[in-house]
């Protein structure tokens, strides 16, 4: 039985936090169809399991900071720190405009998706949620 003094007030989600959730979200199931575009067949085929992977494992870190789990917003801020910072050189030698028009779009939304995840009141809402 849980006392009064146990129990810890619900923490609300931050606009912050949800906003950097459907970011993530939408952003990870719009690649998707970048691996059909024309052009697409240059991309390695390790570059590809490994995006989709990464992609996989955004969306569960994306579930964790629906939660308001820590894990949750590190795995989400890392996976999209790492595949924000490799989509740039493709800015520099695209296999395709389709890829480049890709790139041009997600990269941003990559970096606006960590602001978001950095902001002090994100950070705020996982710590007083998951005080781990």
């Amino acid at each position: 039985m849980a006392t009064a003094a146990s129990v810890r007030p619900a923490v609300v989600r931050p606009a912050t936090v949800t906003a950097a959730i459907l970011l993530t979200v939408v952003s990870q199931l719009a690649t998707i169809p970048m691996f059909f575009a024309p052009g697409a067949d240059e991309i390695p085929a390790f570059a590809i399991v490994i995006g989709i992977v990464a992609g996989v494992l955004s969306l569960v870190g994306a579930w964790g900071m629906w939660n308001l789990r820590r894990w949750g917003m590190i795995l989400t801020f890392a996976l999209t720190a790492i595949n924000t910072l490799t989509s740039i050189p493709g800015l520099f030698n695209p296999p395709s405009n389709w890829l480049l028009a890709g790139l041009i779009v997600f990269i941003p939304i990559g970096f606006v998706i960590l602001a978001l995840i950095a902001l002090p009141a994100s950070r705020q809402a996982f710590r007083e949620a998951d005080p781990s």
